[in-house]
């Protein structure tokens, strides 16, 4: 009866996450059990561990499920004729679990020999001190017979002892000559049976170093038992099943039963209840962890906290031992907690002193430890990203996805105890964007597949963080494009689904050509997100097969897989077709309904459908259309030459939005469409259904037939079909024509080349426009019939245009078209010519957009032609264009290197008003540029070169004619720029010229080259200039001539502004500048010196503001502002008021303090000028009271 509550407790505790049905078919599931051998001593165990730390993490991670070799069992350590059986394990190896096993065995023997089974464990003896006998051991504590059978029951103990099985369980406290060592020994139940459980650093100890005992060593589960507990506990639950098998780390590590268990409770407990996220490994480690201080749950904490300097420690010599390499930890004190989750070998190392080795039960929890230390130290964690990116510690990345855990907000409440709840938050607000911008940035070319394996790396980190922020941080970075190279197990599947998943506003494209994935891992995928686009296979039929089977299996689908990037292949879009042939084909044979479920890949993809009817039947298309939610474009890649086919292709018009065909086949767009339009015409007379609308509206948008707009192809394939649909009237009797004249009314402008094709059949295409259209001619015939048939199409036409890039057969069609609308009115006083003009008369004629240097050659070319027909025939043409010539352009551009001016004159003189005129070449001919200045009456403004503008100087200079010159000056805008090499010669010219313009001439001097002479000579007859511009080099140079004499006519200028290139001049050449510009103040008289263009230091200016002058200085902004602190700093009346009168009071650019206005307001200036805006004076207006009548504020 105590055998079996024992168990009843231990069975209910394994099962109590467990349906009802497998409680009844739990069974012991077999442990790894290993006899003693050399194998099994200390040093051999210490060696294992430092081989075990040098393997590759897959096989590390499997060196520590053990293989089953020896086969043994319970049963055979019950027919063992050893008295003494010592059973030795890790903590939570399943020692305990094998002892119950044979208890469970005695006790469910039947027909047995009277015989005894005594099972003790450490936490009944420790309550128990009534054992002072042993019956007391035997019956008060373990159980009590009857009181009449009392005597006779022990009495058979003792006397047939070889009947006795006594197991003490984790019992290693035998005080000597006590009654357990009496009994351990042999003196008490000398022929019994004692099996002693203990752990590995109890078993070198002097107690049992000297029993005689068969050893044996629980090593855990094997990888078949591994299966065997997961399956019995989770079958339930294929996907969780899977996840945990798949994951090498907690396969590995539920070779510990305690772990295993633990593993299982967690995942059971959160399947039972309202979880808002899934779950993750580290959740599971902290769970062990805590769990594996055996107190109540609400105890745990507090003693946590209560331990954390042991916690704490353990922490770092897991660190230590992480970044060494090593599996083994030295020197680790034996507390509670350390005996909790290490395994300790003690082994003597000279007579007097011995050394303790510590391991944890598995590398991945010294790594949860490892990372338990960094989250209590975060400025050792970017230390470790870095050093995790070196061969020599790559193996510290495993440590990173249990930092990402730990640092997981779920998590924090069961952390908080150990660490600060706002130090985990700090650390975790920074830490992934380093993660990513460490594992997602190039690698280096020695390991080819790292970028495949960060990718997976880091979606198992964020999968451990739970944090969708980070996950769409990471999409964002990977441009939401995730190609994985190897195989995904179920974990990592479920790990890159959840990151996917966070994807709510943009598409992931996943592609998964080269990986291999189980069926649970691809539900994972597919459930995720209605955002992701799976590509599985190179080869579209491929994927389509893998598809079909696999929605076979699944029997519904709601993801769509294909990426959106493929719309222009034909490829995925045949295996679509395919999919659904497929589909058909299968519910026909099956008679089941399948391809509704498919009705969201079919929906999602693709924006086009491609057909070509050549080689598919439509009815397959129709099948897919009709799955749609909204009507799409369809486009034709082959037609049938089955009738059958193009009357079942009509079908699918309901459910198309437009209907397009190959950009590159416009035969077959051609004879499509022909072919559709008679058998719509055949069904609507057969079955009066409206199939010809319907067909008109598919094809009724702007760019049909294609996809993208071509008005050259577009024209083209109009024009062509007209001929083809009057063909086919001409040759049946039947009228086709009226339903497609919607779709001849699409384009905007008709293109057409006239040397390929005839205007008859533009003309026809005109009169089924409702509106006129422009028509743009790409090439002319020199038939004089098809001028004459094309004049007949101008009624209507709304512009004529012509190819930009052939000015020359435009030119000689317009020609062509003049002349024959000329004898046309001439012959039958049809207005022609009119319509003609009328159709020309628009700004950018000859072009549709407007080019001004190309305009002006084409209509100085067509005046040169109309000029010399004119003077061949005698007849009178050019007043008929007189309203084109008018109407373009704004600005006459001409070469006159090239081109005669006396063509501009004429052009000119058919003008309304003056208009510009741009100069782009010079004739050297004296008699060119002549004819040119009788041009000047009807130029509004002239634009040129310098050298051109000096030739027409020297011309008019030699002329000698007032008028002209001031007629010259006017189209200048009375500005001269000079910025060459201005010879003495060119000087003179010049300034003979320039007193003309009175007080209003503009001059900018930029030479870099003038002489002295030069200088007098062109300054000699100037007395008043409106501005002047002038360079450095030209301030010097008149300076240098003022100061020599060689100038001496007083000027007057009204603004002066220097053109400096600032990077040009050093501090001392500027200097050297505004010196000469100072005298050149002092000879002339300066109303204003603009010097807005550039910054300069306000000790540079000094000069200038001592000038007596009354010149008025123009700052800039940022010159202004250092003037006025210098002026405000150096705080000396005449300075200040020096300062004042050259800007004239006015400081409205700068800003103000008001120390600054009070301290202006003290000097002798009839008003100063602010803006209160750009000043910060605007609180001390009260006293600024008593300055009212000398602030001017700026509005």
């Amino acid at each position: 009866m105590k055998a079996k509550s024992i168990l009843k407790d231990q069975k209910e505790h394994s099962c109590k996450y467990l349906d009802d049905n497998v409680h009844v078919n739990f069974s012991f599931i077999p442990l790894v059990l290993e006899r003693n051998s050399v194998a099994k001593t200390p040093q051999c165990k210490i060696k294992s561990k430092n081989k075990k730390c040098k393997k590759l993490r897959p096989k590390k991670l499997r060196a520590y499920i053990p293989n089953e070799e020896q086969a043994l069992s319970p049963v055979d350590l019950l027919k063992w004729q050893d008295k003494n059986i010592l059973i030795i394990g890790k903590p939570g190896v399943g020692k305990t679990t094998v002892v119950q096993e044979m208890l469970r065995l005695w006790s469910e023997k039947d027909g047995r020999e009277i015989d005894y089974m005594f099972y003790f464990d450490e936490s009944v003896l420790a309550h128990s001190s009534n054992i002072a006998s042993l019956q007391s051991i035997l019956f008060d504590v373990y159980l009590k017979p009857m009181e009449n059978d009392r005597m006779d029951v022990f009495k058979d103990i003792e006397e047939n002892s070889e009947n006795v099985v006594l197991i003490l369980d984790g019992v290693t406290d035998f005080g000597k000559h006590s009654i357990l060592w009496k009994i351990m020994n042999h003196e008490l139940l000398p022929d019994a049976k004692i099996v002693i459980t203990c752990r590995s650093e109890v078993e070198y100890e002097p107690l049992f170093r000297k029993w005689p005992t068969q050893k044996v060593y629980v090593q855990g589960f094997s990888k078949e038992s591994i299966n065997t507990y997961y399956h019995t506990m989770l079958g339930h639950d294929p996907v969780l099943l899977e996840v945990v098998l798949k994951n090498q780390e907690l396969f590995s590590l539920s070779h510990v039963p305690l772990y295993a268990s633990m593993i299982v409770d967690l995942m059971q407990f959160k399947n039972g209840t309202v979880c808002d996220h899934p779950h993750t490994v580290t959740e599971m480690y902290i769970h062990i962890f805590r769990a594996a201080v055996k107190k109540q749950i609400q105890q745990i904490d507090k003693y946590l906290k209560e331990i954390k300097d042991q916690v704490y420690y353990l922490m770092e010599n897991a660190f230590n031992a992480t970044m060494q390499k090593t599996l083994n930890v030295i020197s680790c004190d034996e507390t509670d907690i350390s005996r909790a989750f290490l395994k300790m070998i003690t082994i003597r190392d000279s007579p007097t002193s011995a050394m303790t080795y510590c391991a944890f039960l598995h590398n991945t929890m010294q790594e949860f430890f490892s990372a338990l230390w960094l989250l209590g130290h975060p400025d050792e964690i970017e230390k470790v990203l870095q050093l995790c990116q070196t061969e020599e510690h790559k193996h510290m990345r495993h440590v990173l996805p249990f930092l990402c855990g730990l640092l997981s907000e779920h998590n924090i409440r069961l952390l908080k105890c150990l660490f600060p709840e706002d130090q985990i938050k700090k650390t975790s607000d920074w830490f992934i964007e380093k993660l990513l911008d460490t594992f997602l940035q190039p690698q280096s070319e020695e390991s080819e597949d790292s970028e495949e394996f960060d990718l997976l790396f880091v979606s198992q980190c964020l999968y451990e963080l739970q944090s969708p922020k980070a996950c769409l941080m990471f999409l964002e970075k990977m441009d939401h494009q995730l190609e994985p190279e190897e195989d995904l197990d179920p974990h990592q599947c479920c790990a890159l689904s959840y990151v996917i998943a966070q994807s709510r506003d943009k598409e992931v494209y996943l592609n998964l050509e080269d990986c291999t994935i189980a069926d649970v891992g691809m539900n994972m995928m597919l459930s995720c997100s209605p955002n992701i686009r799976l590509n599985i296979c190179k080869e579209p039929l491929e994927q389509t097969t893998f598809f079909l089977e696999f929605f076979h299996k699944a029997s519904q689908c709601c993801c769509s897989f294909f990426d959106q990037r493929y719309n222009y292949n034909h490829e995925p879009l045949n295996a679509l077709l395919d999919l659904c042939s497929h589909v058909k084909n299968y519910e026909t044979q099956t008679g089941r309904s399948f391809l509704p479920a498919l009705q969201s890949v079919f929906q999602s993809t693709p924006d086009v459908w491609i057909i070509d009817l050549s080689q598919r039947k439509s009815s397959v298309l129709l099948e897919v259309l009709k799955l749609q939610t909204e009507k799409k474009p369809v486009e034709l890649r082959g037609c049938s030459e089955e009738e059958s086919e193009m009357m079942s292709f009509l079908q699918c018009l309901p459910y198309i939005s437009q209907l397009r065909f190959d950009y590159w086949n416009n035969s077959l767009a051609i004879q499509s469409v022909l072919i559709l339009f008679i058998e719509a015409a055949e069904i609507e007379t057969q079955t009066g259904e409206q199939m010809l609308k319907l067909l008109s509206s598919v094809c009724t948008y702007s760019s049909f037939p294609y996809e993208m707009t071509d008005i050259i192809k577009q024209s083209d394939f109009l024009l062509d079909l007209y001929s083809h649909v009057k063909d086919y009237e001409t040759q049946t009797g039947r009228s086709l024509l009226p339903a497609l004249q919607s779709v001849f009314q699409l384009p905007d402008v008709w293109i057409i080349d006239l040397s390929q094709r005839k205007s008859s059949v533009l003309l026809e295409v005109l009169k089924l426009q409702t509106e006129k259209k422009p028509v743009e001619l790409r090439g002319c015939s020199e038939e004089e019939r098809e001028v004459i048939s094309f004049l007949q199409c101008l009624p209507y036409i709304s512009q004529l245009r012509f190819d930009h890039w052939n000015n020359n057969y435009a030119v000689q069609f317009v020609l062509k078209l003049l002349i024959k609308a000329a004898e046309t009115e001439t012959q039958t006083e049809e207005q022609m010519l009119k319509l003609l003009k009328t159709v020309c008369t628009y700004s950018s004629f000859p072009y549709q957009w407007s080019d001004r240097i190309k305009q002006s050659d084409f209509l100085l070319d067509l005046c040169s032609h109309v000029k010399d027909y004119e003077t061949q025939t005698g007849r009178s043409l050019l007043p008929a264009l007189q309203s084109v010539f008018q109407s373009a352009p704004d600005v006459w551009i001409i070469d006159l290197s090239r081109r005669k001016s006396s063509i501009l004159l004429e052009v000119l003189k058919l003008q309304t008003e003056k208009k510009p005129v741009e100069l782009r070449g010079c004739s050297e001919e004296e008699s060119e540029v002549m004819s040119l200045l009788q041009c000047l009456p009807y130029i509004s403004q002239l634009s040129c070169s310098e050298l051109c503008l000096l030739t027409l100087v020297k011309v008019v200079q030699y002329r000698e004619n007032p008028e002209l010159v001031t007629l010259l000056l006017e189209v200048l805008g009375f500005s001269f720029s000079l910025e060459g090499h201005l010879p003495s010669k060119t000087c003179r010219s010049v300034g003979r010229v320039l007193p003309f313009s009175s007080d209003r001439l503009n001059l900018t001097l930029k030479s870099k080259a003038i002489s002295l002479k030069g200088t007098r000579l062109l300054f000699r007859h100037i007395k008043n200039l409106h501005t002047l511009r002038l360079s450095g080099y030209m301030v010097v140079r008149i300076a240098e001539a003022l100061r020599s004499m060689w100038v001496q006519t007083p000027v007057t200028v009204y603004e002066l502004t220097l053109n400096l290139n600032m990077e040009q001049w050093s501090e001392r050449k500027l200097s050297r500048v505004l010196s000469n510009l100072a005298i050149i103040l002092r000879l002339w008289t300066v109303q204003c010196l603009n010097l807005t263009e550039y910054n300069m230091l306000s000790v540079s200016l000094s000069v200038l503001l001592c000038h007596q002058g009354p010149v008025i200085l123009r700052l800039s902004k940022e010159t202004l502002r250092k003037l006025v602190e210098f002026v405000c700093e150096a705080q000396e009346e005449e300075l200040t008021q020096c300062f004042l009168q050259k800007v004239g009071g006015d400081l409205t650019s700068c800003s103000l303090s008001w120390e600054e206005l009070h301290y202006f307001l003290q000097h002798k200036i009839p008003h100063i000028t602010v803006d209160l805006r750009k000043s910060n004076i605007g609180c001390n207006v009260r006293k600024m009271l008593p300055f009212f009548n000398r602030i001017q504020f700026k509005r």
